[in-house]
């Protein structure tokens, strides 16, 4: 947004890149846009002050929470440290818009501006009015020449001042204020006959100020160029006035559905969590399997099993091959333990797979009197993602071998999250989590906790290109530009901050952070930061597309013909990877968290 002063432009901050709606989307976000009650404003600061709260952090005055609770990734990236509850956690992982607000960074970033703004009306509204009166003026005769000017001054000047001065008088004794009056005579003035718009001016206004200086030969010259520049800087006064109050938190009908969403999501994750725990509180560390062995030597489909292990042999270490004896005896073995067969095995195969393997000395020795959990989660090779991964595919394919029921994986699956902790370590591992449990109809299940933590973990934290600060207000980037480059896959990765070419130093992302988790962010700082950024990346194949999008406006198939500045783009760019890197540092700091907090 941009606001004139003595003839130049003051930039308020612009808003990043802005979506566009369709008629349909426009109406839904109008109804969502409506004030909240005073009952559900109340409820969203109590969430917000209960959170600070939780994590020590000052919360006796509104402004305060607004300041800690802007950017949510900021904010977990710096004060990682007040994280010291799993309760906390659940808050960050429920929240979506709740919580977290930029709208008082937003107010401080422009204050400075509004308030210089603001100072050119001198102090109280009488000088304001004075000086909406002399640029009303200025503007009037601003395509006139100085003799003309000085004709004017003396025989214009006069009437047109003493009409708005009395038009304001009677204003301020009805309490309607300036902008009813300047609808009444916009009406007037629309709804007259063509050619009697002067007579239709003059008696409205008389209708009001009996004794008005203003003749019909000046009326419609009055009201078309002398009172309207008037008002616009009268509306931009008021505005000025009006954005430069007090910050206070305004809440809409679509943020009281949020806190209602959050509140639903954060109680799922306690309960959930409350059951783990407990759980594993009373659940068993070791498994007997001496006993009567279920014979396990005629068993069907063999090689599926022998498949299976020694898939999981190949993903963990390499080389080895399992020997289908060894499997059926370590099978055996496993039946001892009921229901957890699938769980003991994967045991088994984990502290045992030197005897799973064939030995070309044909020995092997199970004569186990128990399996415990191994002192080690994982071992030193391969990667604990690739471990953790290959032994849950174990454990489902025995589930899938023997037929198990919902309950009985359920039961092998909370003894999995036991001994391999409710952090997901992957993609593929979190994929295959969700198709388990739709399968098995455990999503609602305390079971799904693991999965519940990875997937709030990608939706609490979401890139937004309105967050960013590179965009110049109502530029060909800004308005549909930058988004149009979003979508095209051939920079996907390059976007999300993905690609191996992209070189972004911890000095500059943390340069970025000190600025992103202030309450005042130093938007010149920024562009700064950003354009360094750029100099350590190769600008690639984008050129190419920025020359192709110009060449498309010159042609008129983009809404707007002005041609995309390619330093704007790459600063909005780099600034989109420098948050995308911290966002997903900040879905990392959460997930380690619920290793290090999770009992």
């Amino acid at each position: 947004m941009r606001m004139q002063k003595d003839n130049h432009c003051v930039e308020i901050r612009p808003r990043g890149s802005q979506g566009q709606y369709t008629l349909e989307q426009m109406q839904i976000l109008a109804d969502d846009m409506s004030c909240a009650t005073v009952e559900q404003a109340d409820a969203i600061n109590d969430a917000r002050i209960a959170f600070a709260a939780e994590c020590g952090l000052p919360h006796s005055r509104p402004n305060e929470v607004y300041r800690l609770l802007g950017h949510k990734a900021a904010f977990i990236n710096s004060y990682k440290e007040t994280i010291t509850e799993m309760k906390i956690v659940d808050a960050l992982l429920a929240d979506r818009s709740t919580l977290f607000s930029s709208g008082y960074e937003d107010d401080r970033v422009n204050r400075s501006h509004l308030h210089e703004l603001l100072k050119q009306y001198g102090e109280g509204t009488q000088q304001a009015y004075a000086v909406c009166v002399e640029r009303a003026w200025d503007k009037y005769c601003s395509a006139k020449k100085q003799e003309q000017i000085d004709k004017l001054e003396q025989t214009v000047r006069p009437m047109y001042e003493s009409t708005l001065s009395a038009l304001a008088e009677y204003a301020r004794a009805t309490r309607n204020g300036m902008q009813y009056y300047a609808r009444e005579l916009r009406d007037a003035n629309e709804n007259a006959p063509d050619g009697q718009e002067a007579q239709a001016l003059v008696a409205r206004i008389k209708k009001w100020v009996p004794d008005a200086a203003l003749t019909e030969n000046r009326a419609v010259d009055f009201y078309v160029r002398y009172f309207s520049a008037f008002m616009s800087a009268y509306r931009e006064y008021r505005r000025l006035k009006e954005d430069h109050k007090k910050f206070e938190g305004q809440y809409m009908k679509r943020d009281a559905e949020a806190l209602k969403q959050y509140l639903e999501r954060r109680k799922c994750l306690n309960k959930y969590r409350e059951f783990c725990t407990e759980w594993n509180s009373h659940s068993k560390t070791t498994f007997e399997v001496i006993g009567e062995w279920s014979d396990c030597s005629n068993v069907c489909d063999a090689e599926y099993l022998k498949k299976s292990v020694t898939a999981y042999l190949k993903a963990t270490r390499g080389k080895n091959v399992p020997d289908m004896e060894n499997i059926k005896e370590a099978l055996q073995l496993a039946r001892n333990a009921a229901k957890h067969t699938a769980f003991v095995f994967m045991l088994i195969c984990i502290q045992k797979r030197d005897c799973i393997a064939a030995r070309k000395d044909g020995k092997r020795d199970f004569s186990l009197d128990e399996v415990p959990f191994p002192e080690n989660v994982y071992q030193e090779k391969p990667s604990a993602e690739k471990q953790r991964k290959a032994r849950l595919l174990l454990l489902l394919d025995v589930c899938e071998f023997f037929h198990d029921d919902g309950e009985t994986v359920r039961d092998n699956l909370l003894y999995f999250l036991k001994l391999h902790g409710y952090r997901i370590l992957s993609e593929e591992e979190a994929e295959l989590w969700k198709t388990t449990l739709e399968k098995y109809r455990l999503m609602d299940d305390p079971v799904s906790l693991a999965w519940r933590y990875y997937e709030n973990a990608q939706q609490c934290l979401q890139f937004d290109p309105s967050d960013l600060y590179c965009c110049e207000a109502a530029s060909p980037v800004q308005i549909d530009g930058f988004r149009a480059l979003m979508k095209n896959a051939a920079f996907a990765r390059y976007i999300s901050g993905k690609s191996i070419h992209i070189k972004l130093s911890k000095e500059l992302k943390a340069e970025y952070l000190e600025e992103w988790s202030s309450d005042c962010p130093n938007v010149t700082h920024i562009k700064a930061i950003c354009r360094k950024t750029i100099e350590n990346n190769e600008k690639k194949n984008i050129d190419a597309w920025i020359e192709k999008w110009n060449e498309q406006s010159r042609n008129g198939e983009h809404w707007m013909t002005r041609e995309m500045n390619s330093d704007e783009l790459y600063s909005v760019l780099m600034e989109t990877i420098i948050q995308q890197r911290l966002i997903k540092d900040a879905r990392d700091i959460l997930l380690k968290k619920i290793d290090e907090l999770m009992p």
